[in-house]
């Protein structure tokens, strides 16, 4: 029960010295805990503010590199919130009640589509929202994986990153036309960047030899990636559908070492923040280095070098180029 604004004077007037003060340091981390929780609104996890102009599009992202691009095109014409935020893993997400809220409460819902975000079906039927949902992946030229399933990684081809900003675009002046042109005028300025940044690419891999572009790794997420730009995918741990909690048989692992013996693979390529044992024993067996240090499902912490996915992207190519150099 809450007291009253007198009630709570009354009663601090009439605590003892030791009880007001532990009362005041209270008080204090409790605003405390609300800053902090407040600083984290990028890609907090719950239901947008009350305080929403209704003019305002309330955009739901399910993962932070998604949300990234969404923010990019939507600029301050959108509220977004990110289901998945930065170093969560979508494949092994389990929605809480605020996302329930926050999903229930939007007008639009952006996802890669079908394969990827396995819970987001199971949360919109849940919610009862009525958002119009997004599958940016949708008319993309698919990459199967070996399972025979569509690999949904889409956004490590900058091409295909492309495709998905103009979706968004699409989709944000479908829903909201008086802003239109700002939406417009953004998404150009953004496919502006990518379109430099894939031919920056390009180039630095052109400065790759061809028998040093193999590519052997732990998640098997970056197969548009080598699709686009060269690359040779020799294999991977964990199956582009899979979380990292699953673990591969030891015939797998074993067919693994020899397919990059046989290739001849120069390094094993790793995710940050990630467990890496399996992959450094792999590398151990191939006789190659363990490089740890790709972005694959999510964005760098805020303020780093992979904070938006420009960045990101930067960064991947950048260890990759390192570690496949003579």
């Amino acid at each position: 029960m809450f007291l009253s604004r007198r009630e709570a004077h009354r009663s601090l007037r009439s605590a003892t010295p030791l009880t007001r003060t532990i009362r005041f340091i209270a008080g204090l981390l409790l605003g405390l805990a609300l800053t902090l929780a407040l600083a984290g609104c990028a890609d907090s996890r719950v239901a947008f503010s009350e305080s929403t102009e209704v003019t305002t599009l309330r955009v739901v992202a399910t993962f932070s590199v998604l949300g990234d691009l969404v923010q990019r095109v939507g600029g301050e014409k959108i509220d977004r919130r990110v289901l998945v935020g930065r170093g969560g893993d979508p494949h092994d997400f389990r929605p809480l009640p605020a996302d329930q809220a926050a999903v229930a409460e939007a007008d639009l819902v952006f996802a890669i589509g079908p394969g990827y975000e396995v819970w987001l079906d199971r949360l919109l039927a849940s919610s009862g929202t009525t958002a119009r949902t997004i599958h940016v992946s949708s008319g993309l030229d698919p990459l199967l994986t070996d399972s025979g399933d569509p690999d949904p990684h889409v956004w490590h081809d900058v091409g295909q990153a492309i495709h998905i900003v103009g979706s968004i675009r699409q989709a944000l002046a479908a829903a909201h036309s008086a802003d239109a042109a700002g939406f417009d005028e953004r998404a150009a300025r953004m496919i502006a960047e990518l379109t430099t940044l894939d031919d920056w690419i390009v180039a630095q891999m052109a400065s790759i030899p061809t028998d040093r572009r193999r590519l052997a790794v732990n998640h098997d997420s970056f197969g548009h990636l080598a699709r686009r730009y060269g690359l040779e995918m020799v294999g991977a741990i964990v199956p582009a559908l899979a979380g990292e909690a699953v673990a591969p048989s030891a015939e797998t692992l074993a067919g693994l070492v020899d397919r990059a013996r046989e290739s001849g693979v120069v390094a094993i390529f790793a995710e940050k923040g990630t467990n890496s044992q399996l992959a450094a024993q792999l590398a151990h067996e191939a006789g190659v280095p363990l490089i740890d240090g790709l972005y694959s499902d999510t964005l760098g912490p805020a303020g780093g070098e992979a904070e938006t996915y420009p960045g990101m992207i930067r960064a991947n190519i950048g260890v990759l180029v390192a570690g496949m150099a003579p």
